[in-house]
């Protein structure tokens, strides 16, 4: 492993610049000329000469080893501050133009360097049980950025200064996406009649409804004898059902995992799973896999997964979330890159929603060991049920409340919007399913229908 100060690249300097503009017109690259000189960074970008301050690994590791101080601006996209930093810990007009440049003077670079190629997971040594990077050792909870999508507002500041420079500047502005995606860690009831037991325990103790707790006991029972009406099966279906309801994009991740503490181990090749793959293919949604746990260091047991799961399906596999959305960038993502995944959206945190990587927009990954990017993409992943019912311990109302907060910011940024919920979720938590999760997409339709119509 190279040490800290051998990562910071001239290539890894014109990557995050070029991620930045990206963010701000999709074509970007077709326009942008970077030149690094010891001390800056210029950028020639449609006519337009940009002067950044060049970060060095002093610069970027301060943000983790101390605290640096935050000063706060306006969002460019919402009616909210955001904060910034400056090399010299002083605040200054974060631009200013002169000799036909403009320069910027806040340290815009560091933090996109920190978050989007996950260097902080470099920094910083603590990990949970599960060796996931925790939330609570980040420096998104240092600064409290984890409800900003920083890295995107950054841009926004860019993209400002070339408006109010050259209002006729055109730039190819991505478009926001809701995505609902869905881990299926089940597929049948008697997979682990211990853990849908507990499920029932659960539900009776949080919705203190004996005759739910009841009529959810009645049915695992049935679902055990009578595989046909099994309702952890049927629970996907309804999942497929609520997205053609609401008219969103939906992705099921399916496992292929051998059976372990962690790993329910059903077999993909079941027939009785046929039906649930032709009915997600014939709606054009799509098919990723869910690669079992401890795989996340292990790429010959990723790709023994792969390929069974192809098998089943019948289609080639080419988007992934690790199970326990365990991950270690650095290892993990140049492994399914070889393995020719082309997406992964694991890169949320378990126990806190809000925006990991800074960004909501889908970018491609710096291998920081290689020091070259790759062609994989990341898909942050803003939220999960999980997250909002077991670890942040939300009310129904605070959940919902919470999912408009992370839209709107996505919105205003022209992001992707990452939603997990399980399968499982509609078994454990069907109030929750309505109340959040439909409730939620009911208010998207209706925000959507007035942007259409202002259109």
């Amino acid at each position: 492993m190279k040490e800290g100060k051998d990562l910071i690249t001239d290539e890894l300097l014109r990557y995050t610049i070029k991620r930045l503009f990206t963010i701000i017109d999709e074509l970007a690259d077709e326009n942008l000329s970077i030149e690094i000189e010891s001390q800056h960074i210029l950028v020639k970008y449609k006519g337009h000469v940009i002067n950044f301050k060049k970060p060095d690994f002093n610069d970027i590791s301060l943000y983790v080893t101390t605290d640096k101080p935050v000063f706060y601006t306006q969002s460019e996209a919402g009616n909210y501050k955001i904060p910034v930093f400056f090399f010299d810990d002083k605040y200054a007009e974060l631009t200013k133009i002169g000799d036909e440049t403009i320069y910027i003077q806040f340290d815009i670079l560091s933090i996109p360097i920190l978050l989007l190629t996950r260097f902080e997971e470099m920094l910083i040594s603590q990990r949970d049980a599960f060796d996931r990077f925790a939330f609570e050792h980040s420096i998104s909870k240092k600064y409290e950025l984890i409800a900003l999508p920083i890295v995107d507002e950054y841009a926004f500041k860019l993209k400002s200064v070339l408006l109010a420079l050259d209002p006729d500047l055109y730039l190819t502005e991505s478009t926001f996406k809701l995505t609902l995606t869905h881990d299926i860690d089940f597929t049948r009831i008697g997979q682990s009649l211990k853990y849908f037991g507990r499920l029932q325990l659960d539900l009776l103790k949080r919705e203190k409804n004996l005759l739910q707790t009841l009529s959810l006991g009645m049915k695992t029972v049935l679902s055990f004898i009578h595989h046909k009406i099994d309702i952890c099966t049927d629970s996907v279906h309804r999942l497929i059902a609520i997205s053609q309801k609401y008219k969103v994009d939906s992705e099921f991740y399916f496992m292929a995992a051998g059976k372990s503490q962690f790993n329910s181990g059903y077999n993909p090749a079941q027939g009785y799973l046929e039906k649930i793959y032709d009915r997600i293919k014939r709606s054009n949604m799509k098919i990723g896999i869910h690669f079992g746990f401890n795989t996340y260091l292990n790429k010959d047991l990723m790709l023994h997964e792969k390929k069974r799961l192809e098998h089943a399906v019948n289609q080639p596999i080419s988007i992934n979330r690790q199970h326990y959305l365990q991950i270690k960038p650095h290892v993990t993502i140049p492994n399914m890159h070889a393995l020719g995944i082309q997406e992964d959206t694991t890169l949320g945190y378990a126990e806190q929603d809000g925006f990991r990587c800074g960004t909501c927009h889908p970018y491609s990954f710096f291998d920081l060991v290689a020091n070259k990017e790759l062609s994989i993409m990341i898909r942050p992943l803003l939220v999960m049920d999980v997250t909002l019912m077991d670890y942040k311990r939300y009310t129904i109302q605070e959940a919902l409340e919470r999912m408009k907060l992370l839209y709107s910011r996505c919105k205003s940024v022209g992001g992707e919007m990452m939603v997990l919920w399980h399968n499982t979720a509609l078994i454990s938590h069907p109030s929750w399913t309505t109340e959040v999760y439909e409730e939620f997409l009911s208010y998207y339709n209706a925000d959507r229908d007035l942007t259409e119509k202002a259109v």
